[in-house]
């Protein structure tokens, strides 16, 4: 059987990254570069198109300047 994404976690954490992204000032392609993918990568994080797995949270955490909480603090359903 096929894993399910949690869709709506998935959204969350990507407009979370999004604020702070814009807190920080930084454009996608900025931030993509400091993580290490494409900008698109970036866009698909931030609108809940694309998983992140763990190495790219704490690069995007880092990148940041926040802790990985921030990234990681939505509400449970």
């Amino acid at each position: 059987m096929p894993r399910r994404r949690n869709t709506e976690r998935l959204v969350a954490i990507g407009k979370r990254v999004k604020a702070l992204r814009a807190d920080r000032g930084l454009s996608q392609a900025q931030l993509a570069e400091a993580v290490g993918v494409e900008p698109m990568t970036i866009s698909r994080f931030e609108n809940g198109r694309a998983g992140m797995g763990l190495s790219n949270l704490l690069k995007l955490a880092e990148a940041l300047r926040a802790p990985l909480s921030a990234i990681l603090d939505v509400t449970q359903p």
